[in-house]
């Protein structure tokens, strides 16, 4: 009797190891590594500049949000095995507001074939919807060919203004760049008046590459019907790089529709070396380049 009780207390313990203690799924390690962006298609460009986040999904179930590079663990499901990866930026350059940059097509992935514990490694190389039938460019400015479609606004004679170089860029061969002395130091740079959708959930983005050792901050500008007022809708955020080239992404969404239907738009690039305390300006530099100012086609 005491043998038979002894040998059914082993086998309820064995049976809730097994119940407590299920065998657990081994991951697939994905490594996201080397994002890249293709800015320009003919000839093909890709950069690196403003890429902050992988947005992963296994099938429509979203994984997380990790800043690159990152191994992710991932547990293939009935489902399926398609990962689905997206390229996520800083809102209007703020590290607390990351988003799925929106006009970027997903890169998709199969783990199919692969094993418990292997890494399978991908470089997501993120390209643009196509242009005209899915995105609309309202305003583009390249300074290629001479020409830097920004007007340098000299209200004053310490204003400096924008003038195309070539001693930097971040594409092609040229880029706007502005130089600032101990007497001129202020620099106001405006873009032609736009039209843009101001119904819908349709997303408007402003890209800026830029170097720069003085600050700048980028600002759009509205005008609505009938008003000859115009009306500055600030993004409040300056942006710096000095030692080497990087994108913004400026969200303007809301500030086009804070106006009524009808109204224009323009874009403002805005900066000052003057120092504190004083009448007179450091000296310094800001190369702006590959300014874009994007919406989807409808």
């Amino acid at each position: 009797m005491k043998y038979f009780v002894f040998v059914l207390s082993v086998g309820i313990m064995l049976t809730g190891c097994d119940l407590f203690n299920p065998e657990e799924e081994l991951p697939i390690y994905v490594s996201i590594e080397d994002p890249l962006v293709e800015i320009r298609a003919q000839p093909s460009l890709f950069s690196a500049a403003g890429i902050k986040d992988a947005w992963v999904f296994l099938q429509n179930e979203q994984i997380g949000v990790f800043e690159m590079p990152v191994v992710v663990p991932v547990l293939p499901n009935e489902s399926g095995t398609t990962l689905r990866i997206g390229g996520g930026v800083f809102e209007t350059g703020l590290s607390g507001f990351r988003l799925e940059y929106p006009f970027w097509d997903d890169v998709n992935l199969s783990l199919d074939g692969a094993l418990p514990l292997d890494t399978v490694v991908v470089r997501p190389r993120f390209r643009y919807f196509p242009r005209d039938t899915s995105l609309v460019y309202a305003y583009e400015a390249g300074f290629e060919g001479g020409s830097t479609n920004i007007e340098s606004l000299t209200p004053t004679s310490n204003h400096t203004t924008i003038q195309v170089s070539t001693e930097d860029k971040f594409v092609g061969l040229q880029s706007g760049k502005v130089n600032f002395t101990s007497t001129r130091f202020q620099f106001e740079g405006v873009s032609p008046l736009l039209s843009l959708p101001q119904t819908g959930f349709n997303d408007i983005w402003c890209e800026v590459s830029y170097r720069n050792d003085i600050p700048f901050t980028v600002l759009m500008v509205g005008l609505a019907p009938g008003s000859p007022i115009e009306v500055e809708l600030p993004t409040n955020v300056v942006f710096s790089s000095p030692n080497e080239w990087n994108t913004a992404y400026i969200h303007l969404n809301d500030l086009a529709r804070s106006l009524p239907a009808g109204a224009v738009f323009k874009l403002i690039f805005r900066a000052s070396s003057l120092e504190a305390g004083t009448s007179s300006g450091r000296n310094g530099f800001l190369f702006l380049d590959h300014i874009r100012l994007i919406h989807f086609s409808e």
